[in-house]
């Protein structure tokens, strides 16, 4: 039975939000698995790169890294962005598919890890890839999604703090 990617609209909304730019963005969505469910409770944005190209900031995949060491019960769904730019500058079918690099990577992905999910957000679809072929279900909001959301971001903040790695790097960045 495939995982069901269980995504609030307000997410969904940022997430497309990131499309309208020039740079592509790149980050995860984290949740914790309940059954098939996958109800994702926060964004973080680890990088921003140029149309065509981005990869993650080293420090910001320390603060997540340390994060999972911390809370072992939560997953993530890898994200990034085909935006405007990139459909401009590459042509029309970045809007509608993972690119030959998008799928070499998530093939890579699958073989480290098969419970690995990618999800990719243009500004025409949200696709998702995974070897269970994952479904996308948005909702208002999902259960419990107010507090859950609150203490991802926290907790990030406070890794980030305890990292000593300045607010200043997250600056333009939202969490979530």
């Amino acid at each position: 039975m495939p995982r069901k990617i269980i995504l609030p609209r307000e997410l969904e909304g940022r997430l497309k939000g990131l499309t309208s730019l020039k740079e592509e963005s790149n980050g995860i969505l984290l949740y914790r698995k309940r059954g098939d469910l996958c109800p994702i409770e926060a964004i973080y944005i680890t990088g921003v790169g140029s149309p065509g190209h981005v990869q993650a900031d080293p420090e910001k995949m320390e603060v997540a890294n340390q994060f999972f060491q911390n809370y072992p019960d939560y997953r993530l769904v890898k994200f990034h962005t085909h935006t405007k730019g990139t459909v401009a500058q590459y042509g029309e079918r970045y809007a509608t598919k993972f690119s030959e690099g998008d799928i070499e990577g998530v093939k890579e992905q699958l073989r480290q890890d098969p419970e690995f999910i990618s999800m990719l957000v243009t500004p025409e679809k949200t696709l998702l890839s995974g070897i269970d072929n994952p479904q996308l279900d948005i909702v208002e909001r999902s259960e419990d999604y107010e507090k859950n959301h609150e203490f991802v971001e926290t907790e990030l903040k406070d890794i980030a703090d305890d990292l000593e790695i300045g607010h200043e790097r997250f600056k333009g960045t939202r969490l979530s």
